[in-house]
């Protein structure tokens, strides 16, 4: 299935031995299409964007490709998203607009939902109205503790999975009271 995203280009074939970092284009064994690094995840796993597929992957299971033009890609939006939310809880001085969106892939339920408080908590501040939660499909652990959260949670008027082009049953629309 993935095979269909795209052939490989020439000209990225050559991989250089160095540790991946955000914003590197990486091949992944098996995979024709190469993906870019969004997220270090711990000492030994990576979140990489193939494409509009996400995914959390070993360190040792990509290898950087050769830089194309000589100087660093630009973080993608995701990349700029975690790092804005990452960033922002309760910062002195001018504060940074909050994402729209949280991805909490790959983290228990109990992470998941002190995250997402916090990230409802700042929009609620901050003013915004709908929000995206992408808590991924997998065996609906997260998305069950976390519409259990949203069902009490003071600054939330409503929530229902978001539409099929916004991530479906793997995200949660929020709205959140004015």
């Amino acid at each position: 299935m993935l095979e269909t995203l795209g052939a490989p280009e020439a000209a990225e074939e050559i991989t250089v031995d160095t540790p991946s970092v955000v914003g590197d284009r990486v091949r992944l064994a098996g995979l024709t299409t190469p993906g870019r690094v969004i997220r270090i995840l711990d000492a030994d796993h990576i979140e990489i964007e193939v494409g509009r597929l996400k995914m959390r992957v070993r360190k040792d299971e990509v290898r950087v490709l050769s830089p194309t033009g000589g100087e660093a890609p630009p973080p993608t939006p995701a990349a700029l998203k975690a790092t804005v939310v990452a960033s922002h809880p309760r910062e002195e001085g001018p504060t940074v607009e909050t994402a729209a969106e949280i991805n909490v892939i790959g983290t228990t339920a109990e992470q998941a939902r002190e995250l997402v408080d916090k990230f409802l908590d700042q929009a609620f501040l901050d003013g915004r109205f709908r929000l995206r939660v992408i808590h991924g499909f997998g065996k609906g652990i997260l998305r069950r503790s976390l519409h259990e959260m949203f069902a009490s949670h003071p600054h939330v008027e409503k929530f229902y999975p978001a539409p099929p082009r916004e991530g479906g049953a793997g995200a949660t629309i929020v709205e959140l009271k004015m």
